[in-house]
């Protein structure tokens, strides 16, 4: 890790200092010209504004994303979920133009990219970084020459400073032994790790990550996850990732969109989401990854309260529960709960059955909770 850290540094400086272009009316993404992301500005890098992607198929028109509507802001884990079909992949490839959408904008520092010319496309392309499922590399090639690839098609640094950039990205993901390799001597991991190098080559502002641990075994996922959130955070790249997997989002993500048959069903931070998801698609989401999202169905006494108390960050460490009811005089059981981590975010749900029937000494104690930033629901 203290490889990846200096690495890092290292990358962070020549980001630094690369030119940047700010956008602006003298400086318009138009047809003759690519977008040069600026670290300032816009706190939104992408704006999709009701964006619709329609196939024309043997059996009809077929609608893979409908009138979708969202941000996504600069520094930031992206994640969007959704099962097979739900339009996923394809909003992804918006976002670089590999799929046009039919209808709508789709805007980087507030530009429309569809008006784009191809040459304008392809500078566009230069600072998107992609990472895909199967890894795509060229397997007559070494590891080397596999990052080195998108160097010599931008065709702006010379020989040594390629090979100077290629080593760099390689000691970035802690494969600099592994350069004159080629992908068949490399386990999956190591092959991931080659895609995220490339895709790092020419100093990107944005990752777009495509299921990109789908094809690996747990224990190397948490590898490239531990990866990308290293990337996102010391070079603050946007990354937006794809995956059917609520435990990926749960992981790296900060906000989290969820589709379902082309439709944005949900979309928030990642805790909240978890915490209080709205839509039946997340609920079984959420469900299928072992996450509890439902209420106590259980039954108490006809008498008493049954409320859900939901914390996170310091309120997790703090015994406000046990000392309020003290104070108040309150008996209370614990019906359900749980405790983790989202993200760098501690949380905590439980939900509890209050004995008394008092209810202004039930109400102080919410009154109480709410202070301290835990929020309730009451159930009966």
């Amino acid at each position: 890790m203290m490889v990846l850290r200096r690495a890092a540094v290292k990358m962070s400086a020549g980001y630094e200092a690369m030119p940047r272009t700010r956008l602006g009316s003298d400086a318009r993404l138009c047809k003759t010209s690519g977008p040069v992301f600026a670290p300032d500005g816009f706190t939104q890098l992408i704006e999709l504004r009701h964006v619709g992607k329609t196939y024309q198929t043997a059996t009809g028109a077929f609608q893979a994303l409908r009138d979708i509507d969202l941000d996504i802001r600069r520094g930031e884990v992206f994640g969007i979920i959704g099962r097979s079909g739900a339009g996923k992949s394809t909003l992804l490839r918006l976002l670089n133009l590999l799929e046009r959408p039919t209808q709508g904008a789709v805007r980087i520092e507030g530009q429309d990219i569809t008006q784009l010319d191809a040459p304008g496309l392809r500078k566009l392309r230069q600072h998107i970084g992609m990472v895909f499922q199967h890894f795509n590399l060229l397997s007559s090639r070494t590891v080397y020459e596999n990052v080195r690839f998108p160097l010599r098609v931008a065709g702006e640094l010379s020989r040594s400073e390629q090979q100077a950039r290629v080593m760099e990205v390689l000691q970035l993901v802690g494969l600099t032994d592994q350069a004159r390799k080629y992908p068949r001597q490399l386990s999956g991991g190591q092959r991931q790790r080659v895609g995220v190098a490339r895709a790092l080559a020419n100093r990107p502002n944005l990752l777009l990550c495509d299921e990109a641990t789908s094809a690996l075994d747990p224990e190397t996922t948490q590898s490239i996850l531990r990866l990308l959130l290293e990337i996102n955070r010391t070079l603050r790249i946007t990354v937006v990732l794809i995956t059917h997997g609520m435990d990926v989002i749960r992981a790296v993500a900060d906000r989290v969109a969820i589709l379902d048959h082309g439709r944005l069903v949900e979309l928030g931070d990642v805790i909240d989401v978890f915490l209080n998801p709205q839509a039946e698609t997340t609920r079984a989401l959420l469900a299928e990854s072992g996450v509890e999202t439902e209420s106590w169905h259980g039954s108490v006494g006809e008498s008493g309260r049954v409320l859900r108390l939901t914390y996170k960050g310091e309120a997790v460490a703090l015994p406000v529960l046990s000392r309020y009811g003290r104070e108040l005089g309150l008996d209370f059981s614990i019906l359900q709960g749980s405790v983790g981590r989202i993200k760098d975010m501690p949380y905590g749900q439980l939900t509890i059955s209050v004995a008394q029937e008092d209810d202004a000494r039930v109400a102080q104690l919410l009154a109480a909770l709410t202070g301290h930033g835990i929020h309730h629901q009451v159930l009966r």
